[in-house]
């Protein structure tokens, strides 16, 4: 990749010498041994485990930044900011390769159309920072303030978001206006994308033969949480449909039970892997969007409950009635499965392992090489590993997503 302040610029902390086959081999390094004598009897000598590299640059779909305003130069000219690498100051940037190129082609229409009005316009007065999300076809900003945004404000809004969209007539942009306690959106601040979209021709052509991955088209809404890097997102999902037919052959007689599912990201791909999905989220507004989604697509076998996990536990044990259920026939599931992807900080919880142990199939998704250790050292005592593989979802960064498939042994 290249990056005029690569090595300069924070957003990308693993510079010097980045490798993520380095990365996978400290991973494996620091498993505990339990988890590596578990991995070796599935992968000998840890070869063959899949890993899949993500794109070096043009893979980002979420970017956040600050402007800096040079106010030496005429017109004080903006330009966006990111945190150094290593130290407390900002460094002025025009572009940012490792975001989608929609993103990137934005920045730059933005700033030179922002450029060319006097600093006390009031697209420009007190502006402090811009946002985006972005799919191969379209990308939304969300301008943010220091001040009330009016309908002066508005108008002159529009005025940009036209002017973006007849720059860039292969994607649409569409934008926003923050400030405290405040947001303007002047279409929508959501959009449609694909998983299949970022695949390779090969695999989307093998996929196609058994699933209809058109009908895995899923919403994104700004603000709310979505995987960051779309290529990663969609080897995560193709490893999915692959490896659970393989792993379950009567998983269409089954149903899969999903905790933290978010707005939908792999309730959506695996609907057609299962007879069903009962699906459990606590934040409001990914439901909310998963249920646009299955609303848009005609999808009918997925169940959302707004329960937490252990609300969850508590409801499929019936040690507990819940008014949110209210309709719900639990007694209609068949459990083959459960998925997890849990936050950073792993699952950890004794109770919530010990339940988990309970269903023939586990299906672990990490961002955490740690915390993903501790609890497969629970795990692993009533269930084998039988398939697994990493994932470079944050290129030039630490992190490592995984994921591992458990059955019991």
């Amino acid at each position: 990749m290249h990056c005029p302040v690569f090595g300069i610029c924070g957003g990308c902390a693993e510079f010097a010498e980045y490798s993520f086959a380095k990365k996978v081999a400290q991973v494996l390094e620091d498993f505990s041994p339990l988890v590596a004598e578990n991995l070796a009897k599935r992968f000998p000598k840890f070869e063959h485990i899949p890993a899949f590299e993500s794109k070096d640059s043009y893979f980002r779909s979420r970017a956040d930044f600050r402007f800096y305003t040079q106010r030496e130069t005429p017109n004080q000219r903006l330009f966006f900011a990111t945190n150094s690498l290593g130290k407390n100051n900002r460094i002025a940037i025009q572009s940012c390769p490792i975001v989608l190129e929609p993103i990137e082609r934005c920045m730059s229409a933005l700033l030179s159309y922002l450029n060319a009005l006097a600093p006390s316009h009031i697209l420009r007065h007190k502006l402090y920072g811009a946002s985006f999300l972005a799919s191969q076809s379209e990308c939304i900003f969300s301008l943010i303030y220091h001040k009330h945004l009016d309908s002066a404000w508005g108008s002159s809004a529009r005025e940009l978001m036209a002017y973006l969209n007849h720059t860039h007539k292969d994607f649409t942009s569409f934008l926003l206006g923050q400030s405290k306690g405040q947001k303007v959106v002047l279409e929508r601040d959501y959009l449609l994308d694909n998983f299949s979209f970022y695949l390779d021709t090969n695999t989307r052509s093998a996929l196609g033969l058994n699933f209809k991955l058109e009908k895995m088209s899923s919403f994104k809404k700004y603000a709310l949480f979505s995987q960051p890097n779309p290529y990663a997102n969609a080897n995560m999902s193709a490893f999915l449909l692959q490896e659970i037919p393989k792993i379950l052959p009567n998983h269409k007689a089954c149903d899969l039970l999903e905790l933290y599912c978010g707005s939908g990201n792999f309730t959506l791909v695996l609907a057609q892997v299962f007879r069903s999905i009962f699906a459990s989220e606590v934040v409001k507004d990914s439901i909310a969007l998963l249920r646009h989604t299955l609303e848009f697509q005609h999808i009918t076998n997925i169940t959302i409950a707004r329960l937490n996990a252990k609300e969850t536990q508590s409801a499929l044990k019936r040690e507990r009635e819940f008014e949110r259920l209210k309709g719900v026939d639990l007694d209609f599931f068949n459990f083959g499965a459960v998925l997890v992807d849990p936050p950073r900080s792993g699952i950890g919880d004794k109770e919530i392992l010990e339940f988990l142990a309970q269903f023939r199939c586990i299906i672990y998704i990490s961002c955490n090489p740690r915390t993903l250790d501790s609890d497969l050292q629970s795990l692993l005592r009533t269930h084998k590993i039988a398939s697994f593989a990493f994932f470079e979802q944050f290129p030039y960064t630490h992190h490592i997503e995984s994921i591992a498939i458990l059955t019991r042994g």
